[in-house]
Parts: structure tokens; sequence; C-alpha cells
């Protein structure tokens, strides 16, 4: 796998988190678009639990969850080829470094099956343009024209049935996707219901939301106005400093705050990232009180 590699040639800023067990191993920005990216030679080796995880963590900071692989149990993953394993994109290796750069024509592989993403307006326009019936068309590319007529609706025909109509109508009709239209985050509320932990439901009566995770790097992202990436820790320096290394790693990529929990601690600030310790926090009466404290360690 070449990802970090092709990122970095790309203008991307990658942080990296293998090893960590986590739910991603990339994490990486370039201007506006944020991508999570799960490396895994078998893509059949993605647990659920770290599927909803990614998708969850993907929703809160507004990025793109991916999945770059070599194979599964069955079969190999064919370049310029996309599949999905619980709603999650995933591509090869190559085809990951031919989509970060520009748009390329994809095609989706599903139960089986490769589908081909049709402009379907264009494949109405052109029809009309060649003065063709939907059933014309359809008998000399040989197929229904009730099928026809649910491609030009926007249905995805197999790509064999795709490369015929543009055979047949001399033009162009499969799409060129890009990473960052064709894949865009599903959005859902990412924010936890019901949590425990006392730390955890004061934000919540403070009207903070709140997710928490199990298979990140870290614990907990809240959102008092402005993200806030949260780990919890012990008064154990190496704790300490491991925890704020991965938080600073994650927030600068997300370009959130970080900050480290902890029920005593004689320091304010481990590696850029404020300590807040959880009496601090139980004091607290209103949301923007946590962000004041935050933004006056950060300048220490």
């Amino acid at each position: 796998m070449h990802c970090i590699e092709s990122l970095e040639r790309n203008g991307f800023s990658v942080s990296s988190f293998f090893f960590q067990n986590s739910c991603f191993d990339l994490a990486a920005k370039r201007n506006h678009d944020h991508l999570l990216v799960k490396v895994l030679g078998n893509i059949d080796s993605l647990r659920v639990e770290q599927a909803e995880e990614l998708k969850k963590i993907a929703s809160a900071l507004d990025a793109i969850p991916l999945i770059v692989g070599e194979k599964s149990k069955s079969f190999g993953l064919e370049d310029d080829v996309w599949y999905e394993r619980y709603d999650i994109p995933v591509v090869s290796d190559k085809t990951f470094s031919k989509a970060i750069q520009s748009s390329v024509p994809l095609v989706k592989c599903f139960k089986g099956k490769k589908v081909a993403s049709l402009d379907a307006q264009k494949l109405h326009d052109r029809r009309l343009e060649l003065q063709l019936s939907v059933g014309d068309l359809a008998q000399r590319v040989g197929m229904r024209s009730e099928t026809l007529y649910r491609y030009e609706k926007g249905f995805s025909p197999s790509m064999e049935a795709a490369q015929k109509l543009e055979k047949e109508l001399h033009c162009s009709l499969v799409r060129q996707s890009s990473l960052f239209g064709e894949f865009q985050p599903k959005k859902s509320d990412w924010s936890a219901r019901k949590i425990d932990g006392k730390t955890w439901q004061k934000m919540q009566r403070l009207g903070i939301h709140v997710a928490l995770f199990d298979h990140a790097p870290f614990r907990a992202y809240a959102n008092p106005g402005e993200g806030i990436l949260i780990d919890q820790s012990e008064n154990d320096p190496k704790e300490l400093e491991r925890k704020a290394i991965a938080l600073e790693k994650s927030s600068s990529i997300f370009e959130t705050h970080s900050m480290l929990l902890a029920k005593e601690s004689k320091k304010e600030i481990v590696e850029h990232t404020p300590i807040i310790q959880e009496r601090e926090l139980l004091g607290m009466k209103k949301p923007r009180q946590l962000l004041k404290l935050l933004k006056e360690r950060e300048q220490s």
C-alpha cells in the first residue's frame, strides 16, 4: 500500500494511526476536503462496529470515509471499480491513487455485477437529437423499452449495457466520478442521545452535542460552537503524553480544538493539548466557559 505517499504527493496533509486499533488508519486534508481511510489487506476483516463508528466520525467531522484494500475472501479488487462494505466505499490502492488526483470513470460493483454511473440527461437528450423513440433505441441495442426508460430516469445500467448505448449513440455516457463528489458522507445524527459518565452528562446538560467512540484515537467529539476532540486520562505522564500526541495529530487535520479530561492534574497543557480537570468542567454553567478555558490554555 502506498496511500500516504499518494496523498502527500497530491497535496494532502496526513496523520497516521496505524497500529492503534482504530476504525481508521489515516486522516488527511487538502483545502476543505477531508478523508478518513481504513487500509486493509482483506476487506472482509472490517467489523460492523468499526464500520458504524467510522461512518459516525465521518459524519461528525464532515469527512469522507473510505476503505483501501487488496482483496476480499473470494476475489481481488479490480482497478477503476469501487465496491461497498457496510455502505462505505471500497477501492484498490491503484484506484485510490488515481481518484485523489482527478475524476476517473469508476464502475460500481454491486452484488457481483459491474454497474455504470450513467449521465441520464445526456442519454435522453442524445436520443431526442437523433430523433429516436425509446422503443427505437431499445430495439437497436437489444433491451426492453421499460429498461431504457428507467435508465433515462436515473437507474444505473450494467457496464455492458452502457457501452452498447454509447456505441449506438456515438457519445460518452458513463460519468467521470470524483472521489469528493461520488463519495460524500451520509449525514446522520452523530450526537449520543443517552450517555454514561458524569463528565459527558454534564456536557449534555450544558447543551453541548457529544459523540462517544470506542474504536478511534480519541474518546469523544463535542461541539459547543466549535469542534473539540477529547480523550480521558489518569494522571499518568506517559499516558497523558501518548494521548495528547494522538489528539494533536487528529485536531491538526480537522482543525478542531483538542482536550484531555483528567480527574486531577498539576499540568494545564501537554504537547499543545490543554488538560481540563473534571472538577473544572463540573463547575461550569455555560458551554462558552469550556471554549474560553481551552483557548486560554492553548495560548499559554
